[in-house]
């Protein structure tokens, strides 16, 4: 037999007023029912009336909210920015006027969605732009989701973000 989560109420009247005494969350578990069952007999002996209200709580199925190249593309680069997103290596400046021409997503890490331009790499975190790094003459990006590791290579240069601190390393190959 399957348990769901139930929401319990224990609701008790004296000299005909309503009082709410209890509400709790039961998931089954029998020691959490002796719990109630002693906040249910510590109102009997005082009140004319006790009244034991069990309701089924419904499950919310999470949505995964996930951001698409469709989302971006077409856009300036500071159109999609928020006020707190971390610029970790840029061209010059005037890059985020920079309109994005064509995305590619690299992949999903839990809420995290990871997607690239030919020079730019964009990290959404619950579709908020968290992080933006350039890239020159991007070759190559691979994603190690078991690790939360991003790897990029351009021109010269190789490029590490981690995916749970948003530490950033950028080095030389020449």
């Amino acid at each position: 037999m399957s348990l769901v989560k139930t929401k319990v109420s224990v609701e008790a009247v004296k000299d005909g007023k309503e009082t709410d005494v209890y509400t709790c969350t039961w998931d089954g578990d029998l020691g959490d029912w002796m719990d109630i069952g002693g906040e249910v007999g510590g109102v009997v002996g005082d009140h004319d009336k006790v009244v034991v209200t069990l309701s089924r709580i419904n499950k919310k199925k999470r949505v995964k909210i996930m951001i698409e190249p469709k989302d971006i593309d077409g856009k300036k680069i500071k159109e999609i920015m928020e006020e707190d997103t971390n610029v970790l290596d840029k061209l010059n400046d005037g890059w985020d006027d920079d309109i994005i021409r064509r995305s590619i997503k690299a992949g999903t890490v839990g809420d995290i969605d990871i997607l690239y331009t030919e020079c730019h790499v964009f990290i959404f975190d619950k579709r908020k732009l968290r992080d933006v790094f350039y890239v020159y003459e991007l070759q190559d990006i691979s994603l190690n989701a078991k690790r939360g590791l991003i790897t990029t290579v351009g021109h010269e240069t190789t490029h590490q973000y981690w995916l749970d601190n948003g530490e950033y390393h950028m080095g030389h190959t020449r």
